[in-house]
């Protein structure tokens, strides 16, 4: 009941939020916010189901400044094998900027598991993406790292470091929505 309680109250802050910046008339700002909420068949983070296959109500909030920082605030009910809890709450700062006719995102993510029973369940990444569009195909290539944390270890005590690779390419297909295809783990 608490996460529902939770996503609702994202939701409808999502929906103020943006309601009252649609409705803004004055000149553009430096600060867009932005905002929104959905519910999916399963919440899955590179492979692996943290809604044990089920439905997961989401939300998320973005402050972005013209210069190309945004900081974000998302949050994800999930199973309680995954942190010994129903929530994860992610917290996002980056920057992004046009370098030619591509896109250059990089940032920093803190994933967090409030109350969570499990000692060092929280832990951190850092990301660097290059997105291009040509036509309506957008491909996008990724690194994420996360430095050496006890929240990555498998035996929780010893620590590893992470790396992952990512190439994604996306495209709109007439009436249906959008083709997405997405990369794989590397240790």
């Amino acid at each position: 009941m608490k996460i529902i309680r939770l996503a609702a109250m994202v939701a409808a802050g999502a929906i103020a939020i943006s309601a009252a910046h649609a409705e803004d008339t004055e000149a553009p700002s430096d600060i867009t916010i932005s905002g929104g909420a959905t519910v999916i068949s399963d919440y899955r983070f590179r492979g692996i189901s943290q809604s044990n296959k089920r439905p997961a109500i989401q939300g998320t909030a973005t402050l972005s400044h013209k210069s190309g920082l945004y900081a974000s605030v998302w949050g994800s009910s999930i199973d309680d094998y995954i942190a010994d809890n129903s929530t994860e709450l992610d917290f996002v700062a980056g920057f992004k900027t046009n370098v030619g006719q591509s896109t250059l995102d990089a940032g920093v993510t803190y994933y967090h598991y409030p109350n969570s029973t499990f000692p060092f369940s929280d832990f951190f990444e850092v990301y660097t993406s290059l997105s291009h569009t040509l036509g309506p195909v957008t491909g996008k290539v990724g690194v994420t790292y996360a430095p050496k944390q006890q929240a990555l270890s498998l035996d929780g005590i010893s620590k590893e470091d992470s790396l992952y690779l990512s190439g994604d390419l996306s495209a709109g297909i007439p009436k249906t929505g959008s083709g997405h295809r997405t990369g794989t783990d590397i240790r």
